[in-house]
């Protein structure tokens, strides 16, 4: 499993993830800070990639398209990134359950 994280949860988060094992790349990376969502989902898709975003837009992109490829969807507004982080790893079992054995949702949605 690896994320690719969207423009609107800070590049900052990798650092952290890794530190737990978790790979992940950036959109401003691997992309630029300018990717639009399709972008981000055909990357997404054509890579292998799990799309840890906070933005409802990709809840739309997984209903009209399916997956892969599997979308985490964070719900907690305006979080210090160690706030994120803390999810993330309070939740890291369910997100790769998730996407190693969920085939049938495409969609993971965090509260914190």
């Amino acid at each position: 499993m690896k994320f690719l994280i969207d423009n609107n949860v800070s590049y900052k988060l990798i650092e952290k993830l890794e530190s737990q094992s978790i790979a992940a790349v950036h959109v401003k990376d691997a992309l630029s800070v300018y990717a639009m969502d399709q972008d981000i989902w055909d990357h997404a898709l054509s890579n292998d990639l799990v799309i840890l975003t906070k933005d409802s837009d990709f809840d739309e992109l997984s209903q009209l398209y399916g997956c892969p490829p599997k979308v985490v969807h964070l719900l907690c507004g305006n979080n210090s990134t160690e706030f994120i982080f803390q999810l993330i790893s309070h939740y890291k079992d369910d997100i790769i359950d998730f996407v190693a054995n969920d085939h049938e949702n495409c969609l993971l949605k965090l509260t914190g």
